[in-house]
């Protein structure tokens, strides 16, 4: 069964929240740019405070009139998968909260077999912002995730068998799976994983790993080691396990010139917000919305206010700004990502944030492409 190899480095790109055309030429551009695979995120709502999202504050509003106007990820995955035949499709990443386990089984072993084997179940614990205003209970979202895993597991390991399960968020009773698979192998799963627990769990049930918060210098080594670690306490080999991370970035002609535009960036400051508090005290700072604050994990942009948001742009810095996405010349950011390589990363899904901050160009779109094909040569 062919999946994404961790004996060299391999790319991915992560499709927006763009119009459908806008979609299929994000598309192209992952083709032109010899990206081994394309992520869809799974998100009711975008990041960004609605209010502050103007063509004032960011070109992307030019093609993009609301953040949250998103389309659903299984349908992009799926018209994805018949538009690029021989690129790895997966979410980056969906979570169990809003999507009952047996329906992930389901999804992406159906995906696996319209992508001819190309599909991949990336995963996490989920966000507040796309669960609780929805009235989806956000309580204890690590433990919901670790049970789906089990369930999942347990259905593909025991396709048409009785499956009684017992959890504290998920009962099954002589449930049923018995869908094959595309040429007798499931989907990998890709977790997406940042604290202890998660890692253990990681370990313990993934085959890949896709975090999104960018590491410090030797944190993305030690992260890893615990995935090891655990995987080899439960009896799991890691021969061809895939260590992944999730890359933003902004592309320009120099590094200076294009930190200059995100420092005056209201978008940039709000970027900056998605950080956990733990990120911020790198940096001598608490977390704007207070102490303890879990970034992306517990925000609700919507009620985030304009105050707030400029408040943060005042003490902008080039360091907090680059613990939140990474900035430069193409030569910069290789040799960021070359860093990653050293650590052990295997599979870089590229995020190009270049657009929040800088007009969309051809130049740009080429310049992305080769920015790609360099990492992919890493």
């Amino acid at each position: 069964m062919s999946r994404i190899s961790n004996k060299k480095v391999t790319t991915g790109y992560l499709n927006g929240a763009f119009p459908f055309h806008a979609v299929k030429l994000m598309n192209r551009v992952a083709k032109f740019a010899s990206a081994d695979a394309i992520w869809f995120g799974d998100h009711y709502v975008n990041f960004y405070p609605p209010q502050l999202w103007t063509e004032a504050n960011t070109p992307a509003a030019k093609f993009l009139p609301s953040p949250d106007a998103i389309y659903d990820h299984v349908a992009m995955m799926t018209a994805t998968a018949m538009q690029m035949k021989k690129t790895y499709i997966g979410s980056a990443v969906t979570e169990p909260g809003r999507h009952h386990p047996m329906a992930l089984a389901q999804r992406f072993v159906t995906l696996d077999h319209m992508s001819k084997g190309h599909a991949i179940l990336g995963i996490g614990a989920g966000e507040y912002e796309n669960t609780a205003p929805y009235g989806i209970d956000f309580s204890k979202p690590v433990a919901r995730l670790e049970e789906a895993l089990q369930i999942i597991r347990l259905f593909w390991d025991n396709p048409g068998k009785p499956i009684s399960f017992d959890g504290e968020y998920f009962q099954l009773h002589d449930a049923y799976y018995d869908l094959p698979f595309f040429e007798n192998s499931p989907p990998p799963i890709y977790i997406a994983a940042h604290g202890p627990r998660m890692l253990r769990m990681t370990g313990r049930y993934g085959d890949g790993w896709l975090p999104s918060l960018l590491p410090g210098p030797g944190e993305y080594r030690q992260k890893l080691s615990v995935i090891e670690e655990a995987a080899n306490h439960a009896g799991r080999s890691t021969e061809h396990f895939v260590p992944g991370q999730l890359v933003p970035f902004v592309l320009g002609k120099t590094k200076d010139q294009m930190m200059e535009k995100i420092l005056s960036s209201p978008i940039a400051a709000a970027t900056c917000m998605l950080m956990p508090d733990a990120k911020w005290k790198e940096h001598g700072l608490s977390h704007p919305l207070g102490e303890g604050h879990e970034g992306f994990f517990k925000i609700m942009p919507h009620r985030v206010t304009e105050k707030e948001v400029y408040k943060v742009l005042d003490n902008l810095t080039p360091e907090l700004v680059e613990s939140s996405f990474w900035v430069g010349a193409k030569a910069d950011l290789l040799e960021k990502c070359a860093n990653l390589v050293d650590e052990g990363a295997r599979h870089l899904a590229m995020i190009d944030m270049t657009p929040l901050f800088d007009d969309m160009s051809l130049s740009g779109l080429i310049g992305q492409i080769r920015l790609i094909r360099a990492v992919g040569r890493l």
